[in-house]
Order: C-alpha cells, then sequence, then structure tokens
C-alpha cells in the first residue's frame, strides 16, 4: 500500500490513503505540541450588494450571491429534507389544479368547484402554443420552488396577437431555476435605498461561472402595462422580514447549523469505521534513529557516485533513488516509506488502521534508541453515542421547522407511541389547513394570467385554486365515502 504523502515545511507531514491518516512531526524533543488534520477553512466570498455585469447594476442575492444555490447544495446532502419537502409538495399539490367560486353556506364560505370550458382549454393547450411545460408541471414546480426558496420566478410568453385585438394576451407561464435569475437595473442605484420597481431587468446565468456571452437579460414584467414586452419575468414571493427584494428560506436560516452538522454526521461515523483500530497506538520514534540513518544514506550517496563512476547501477533504498548527493529530501522520503511499510499491517479493512507518530531525543541515560509503541484508549461507546444523539435531536429541529408532525412525515419520533387514523387525519387536517399562503404564492402569477385572459369571469370571482385546500373538515364531519382513506389526495 502506498500512502499519499504531503509534507509542511520541514517538520509536519500527514500520511493518508486506504484508511490510513497519519499526523507526524519531526523534532527534537517528545513534545506534541500540534497536530496537522490537512483541512483548511473555507472562505465565503463576500460581494457587494449592488455590483456590476457590462452595464447592469445587479442585485447580489445574498452576501456571495449564492443563497439558492447555498439552500440547494445544503438542503440536498441531508437525508431527511429533500423528501420532507416533496411530502410537502405532494400535500399541497393534492390532486391537482381546478376552478372555483366563494359561495357563504351556513355563514362560512365555501369554495364551489366550477368547470369552465373557455379557461379549461387555455389551461390544456400550454404545451401547444409552445410553452415548455402543461398547467400540471408548471404548479409543481413552482410549488417545489416555494418550500426551497419561498419565491417563484415567472417567466410571462404571450401571444404574438395580444397587439392588434388577439383573443387572450397570455400564452402561458414558465418557472425559471431560482439559482440562475438575478433583479438588475440599468438605472443608478442608491445602496441600501432601493425598491422592487428599481430593477427593470432579469438576468439569466450560470454565477458560480458567469459567462456573460451566455447571460440572458428578460424585461421585468409591468403588472401596470403587462401587454408591453412579448417575454418578461415575474418574482413572486412569500415576504420576509426585513428584506425588500429576495424572498429569503425562513427555516433554513434557523437550522442551517443544524444542517450542516446533521450533514456531517455520516462521514465522522464512516471515518471512525474506517479509520479506527481496536488497540490506537502511539509511536515514538527516537531522533538517534533518524541521525543513525542520515549517516547510513551519506554512505550509500557517497557509494552511488563510486558507482556513477564506475557505470554501475546505482543503489536505491526502499525503492527511492536516492542519487550521489545527500540531501534532507533524501531523507524525508525514506522516513515516509518506512512510516508507510510500518502502517501496511494496522491499515485498512482487515487490518483497521489510525497511528500518530512523533520523534523524541534519546533520554538522558542514552537508552531510548528503538521504537516504543504506547496504548491510546479511546471511548468508542462514547463517541458514537454523542454522534447519534445530536443526529436525534437534530431530526427534532428540522422536522419541528417544517411543521409537518412525525405522524404525516413516516419520520420516527421518540415518545410517539400510537398515530391512530383519527389522530393522522386530524395533524393532516390541521396542516392543510395551514397552506392557504403557501397557495396564494403559489398561484399569484396564473390568478393574474386569468385575470388578463378572462376579465368577466375574473370579475365574477372564478379563481384557479388547488384541489388539496377545498373545504377541509372534521373528520365527523365528512361522510365515510368522502374520508381520505377512501381518497387518493
Amino acid at each position: 500500500m502506498d500512502l499519499d504523502v504531503k509534507r509542511y515545511g520541514s517538520q509536519y507531514g500527514i500520511a493518508s490513503g486506504n484508511g490510513t491518516c497519519i499526523s507526524f512531526k519531526l523534532c527534537s524533543d517528545s513534545s506534541i505540541d500540534s497536530i496537522i488534520d490537512g483541512r483548511t477553512k473555507s472562505t465565503q466570498a463576500i460581494m457587494p450588494e449592488i455590483f456590476k455585469v457590462d452595464r447592469y447594476n445587479v442585485l447580489s442575492f445574498g452576501p456571495d450571491n449564492r443563497e439558492p444555490n447555498r439552500v440547494r447544495d445544503i438542503i440536498g446532502k441531508n437525508r431527511l429534507l429533500p423528501e420532507l419537502i416533496e411530502k410537502q409538495v405532494r400535500f399541497l399539490y393534492g390532486q391537482g389544479y381546478y376552478l372555483y367560486k366563494h359561495e357563504v353556506q351556513e355563514n362560512k364560505p365555501v369554495r364551489i368547484p366550477l368547470s369552465v370550458p373557455t379557461i379549461n382549454q387555455w389551461l390544456d393547450s400550454w404545451r401547444e402554443n409552445g410553452i415548455a411545460d402543461g398547467i400540471d408541471i408548471y404548479i409543481n414546480k413552482a410549488i417545489r420552488d416555494f418550500y426551497y426558496m419561498e419565491g417563484i420566478w415567472n417567466k410571462w410568453r404571450m401571444y404574438k396577437s395580444r397587439r392588434i385585438g388577439g383573443i387572450l394576451p397570455v400564452a402561458g407561464l414558465e418557472t425559471v431555476n431560482p439559482t440562475r435569475c438575478r433583479f438588475a437595473s440599468t438605472k443608478d442605484i442608491d445602496y441600501g435605498n432601493y425598491d422592487d420597481a428599481d430593477f427593470n431587468y432579469v438576468l439569466i446565468g450560470n454565477w458560480d461561472n458567469l459567462n456573460k456571452k451566455t447571460l440572458k437579460v428578460y424585461p421585468q414584467f409591468d403588472y401596470s402595462n403587462p401587454n408591453a414586452f412579448g417575454v418578461s419575468i415575474s418574482y413572486n414571493r412569500n415576504p420576509s422580514f426585513g428584506e425588500d427584494i429576495y424572498a429569503y428560506n425562513k427555516y433554513f436560516r434557523g437550522i442551517e447549523d443544524w444542517l450542516k452538522g446533521a450533514n456531517l454526521t455520516p462521514s465522522y461515523i464512516n471515518s471512525f469505521y474506517e479509520n479506527s483500530l481496536s488497540v490506537k497506538l502511539h509511536v515514538i520514534i527516537p531522533y538517534a534513529w533518524v541521525d543513525k540513518k542520515r549517516v547510513w544514506l551519506e554512505e550509500l550517496c557517497s557509494a552511488n557516485a563510486e558507482r556513477q563512476e564506475s557505470n554501475k547501477d546505482l543503489i536505491k533504498v526502499n525503492g527511492i533513488d536516492i542519487g550521489v548527493n545527500y540531501s534532507e529530501d533524501i531523507m524525508n522520503k525514506y522516513v515516509d516509506s518506512e512510516i508507510d511499510k510500518f502502517t501496511q499491517y494496522l491499515s485498512g479493512a482487515k487490518n483497521q488502521g489510525k497511528a500518530y507518530f512523533s520523534y523524541s531525543t534519546p533520554g538522558e541515560d542514552g537508552k531510548e534508541l528503538s521504537w516504543r509503541i504506547e496504548d491510546v484508549p479511546l471511548k468508542y461507546k462514547e463517541f458514537i453515542s454523542t454522534l447519534i444523539d445530536y443526529d436525534k435531536r437534530a431530526d427534532e429541529v428540522l422536522l419541528s421547522s417544517k411543521g409537518v408532525d412525525a405522524s404525516l412525515s413516516n419520520i420516527s419520533k421518540d415518545g410517539v407511541t400510537s398515530n391512530s387514523g383519527a389522530n393522522v387525519f386530524y395533524n393532516y387536517m390541521v396542516y392543510i389547513a395551514t397552506l392557504y399562503t403557501a397557495e396564494s404564492v403559489v398561484l399569484d402569477a396564473i390568478q393574474f394570467a386569468l385575470k388578463l385572459n378572462f376579465p368577466k369571469e375574473h370579475a365574477e370571482g372564478i379563481r384557479i385554486g388547488i384541489l388539496s385546500l377545498n373545504n377541509v373538515q372534521r373528520l365527523e364531519n365528512t361522510s365515510p365515502g368522502d374520508r381520505m382513506q377512501n381518497n387518493n389526495v
């Protein structure tokens, strides 16, 4: 087995590979004053609030202009949140969209489902109109963008005949990837004193590796003059406190550190299993051994000089070409090779190994000339138990941050002994009743498109809704045939 040995200056080094991790220090005493672990702290690039791209003043999305990317990357690595968010998407999407009109029944507002052929025909024709997705996929994507970023970028595609008395202005809507959209303006922006109206463009590109040639520029959708542009983009969001333009994922900010910790737990455990020894060792290598080997290598280099003059093959040590002129680099390579050989029987899946090497001087009596191996007691059970306890607590924090009861998320929770059907239905009913804000943001753009295309019907109170939110009722007020277990919700 060959280890990857890296040197940090003349004294420090790391040897790693195949389940082995060794840090070593070359010094003249036996003190261990530092351990190099090979990691460097990541730095986050801080960008100005407004930065320039060609002639556009772009509003940074987060301090590093990577807020959506950061949310995507950190949540994507978690074992719980992606599926939990997908459950929320399915809960809200329910059986899809429908048209309705509000009526008051028994002093309660009730949504009455409707069938309006002209509106249904338009909603069913999006792909025929050149729109990327049908209405169902559009709503599905919009819901997902809401749960990740609480904001939805909508691309408005208008009929070309909108200016000459065409039947309908809006051909359809498309969602745009939040990681690629940024507000921009050709105006001079007063730093810290601006609002949504100051940004008249939306730039779409890869902000991790920006290529100006592939950057796309769209006007921001103008609600006061919706027919102004054939293609434009609107941003429909759930407002964030203290934030004027972009929506920020509220629950993510509160649990970001928990997410990072939870994401690292599997790596810690796997690394522990891969690198741990059944008996941990601390190996002390006498400095006198180094001195002795240095003299020996110097003699071999001198011998090589004579062999070179006689056109003989040069001597190699542990496969190392030591050449004819001794240098400390040769000594370093030799030490690395000896560490490699010593570690082979300690490492890997069958010989689990992890050792720490240091050098000490001979004792005062001058007898410390051999390597000394000492046991290092480690508390395996406490280490693993601590990680598991942290993981459980992180699960509770993540679950509570999403407001989805354990009976709905199917994530086990300590102390829960019963999840009867009535209890599950009650939790489902309470959860669904909280989704009207989500629905209003998700359907904000399409409600306005409905108003533009069908002003008469809109004036009559016809709206588009999501079927999961249609008249949530108590279980005892629901007939057996209409209960959740008898419907594919």
